[in-house]
């Protein structure tokens, strides 16, 4: 798969895209998550971007950036550290998809 795991999160380069990543079905709440944000579970992604990178995933799972934000859509330009995020101690697995953003792509709409 092509994924490391360094102490800040699975690395993805550009050289990996098309990537696909699965979370787990029905995750347990893991005490470091629900202490920093209220996640009950949470995936961690180095992005190594130095180009558009668009990465994707669906409901109730949340991509979760340095702002804080949570979307369904987040399109990475420079390396930056997201965190792929459930309150939802039943949620379903899901596809994270991290694939290269195209010419005219307008990011996430």
């Amino acid at each position: 798969m092509g994924l490391t795991c360094p102490s800040n999160g699975y690395s993805v380069s550009a050289s990996e895209l098309p990537l696909v990543v699965r979370t787990p079905d029905h995750p347990a709440v893991t005490e470091s998550c629900a202490a920093c944000g209220g996640s009950a579970f949470a995936l961690v992604f180095n992005v190594l971007a130095s180009a558009g990178v668009k990465v994707t995933v669906g409901e109730p799972w949340s991509i979760v950036d340095d702002s804080a934000c949570k979307s369904s859509c987040l399109l990475v330009v420079e390396p930056t550290l997201i965190k792929i995020a459930t309150t939802d101690t039943a949620a379903p697995a899901r596809n994270v998809v991290f694939e290269a953003a195209g010419a005219g792509d307008g990011g996430c709409l």
